[in-house]
């Protein structure tokens, strides 16, 4: 199990530091959704459908049934729900009180790891707390919470006039994992 989930959890934060933070579209791409396709760099909603996920979303009835009781037990009033098929397995995208959620499971449905994309009003008060004593002239953007094997680990956007940063931050440590000069 540790031989996957360490190269997984390098592999997210690595996709995370590098990842842009907004997604712009185009007259084109606005064009291409009203005639329901999906581009090939696809977004539905606010979620970026990163390299080899299929851009189109799955039915239910395609998913495996271990997931779709793990998500429900998970996830509780969801407000929207989204599962793609990749490589891997399968991956659900929802919102919940505005927050966005990425659950991961392999082809037999067992969970491998759920992130959550919130701003800072969301982050609990002793990260927050313990980010803003080092970094109080920076203005938190945005976090990721990424959950795997219960281990928390919080990517936290920041920026000030001269610097964009993120912070990784795990159960006993905090340490800038990317750092980018306007």
């Amino acid at each position: 199990m540790k031989k996957i989930i360490l190269p997984l959890i390098a592999g997210l934060l690595a996709f995370a530091a590098t990842a842009p933070r907004a997604h712009a579209q185009s007259q084109k791409d606005a064009d291409t959704y009203a005639k329901n396709k999906k581009p090939d760099n696809a977004t539905t909603g606010d979620y970026h459908v990163a390299g080899g996920v299929s851009s189109n979303a799955v039915d239910l009835k395609n998913v495996n049934k271990k997931a779709l009781k793990g998500f429900a037990r998970t996830f509780k009033n969801p407000e929207t729900v989204q599962w793609y098929k990749d490589a891997n397995g399968f991956i659900a995208y929802c919102t919940i009180n505005g927050i966005k959620n990425r659950s991961n499971y392999d082809k037999k449905g067992n969970w491998l790891y759920s992130m959550r994309s919130y701003g800072e009003k969301q982050l609990p008060t002793d990260i927050r707390g313990q980010v803003k004593r080092v970094y109080y002239d920076f203005t938190i953007s945005g976090v990721q919470e990424i959950l795997v094997d219960d281990k928390k680990i919080y990517l936290v956007y920041m920026r000030d006039d001269t610097v964009c940063q993120t912070v990784r931050i795990t159960e006993d440590e905090m340490d800038v994992i990317a750092s980018y000069h306007q």
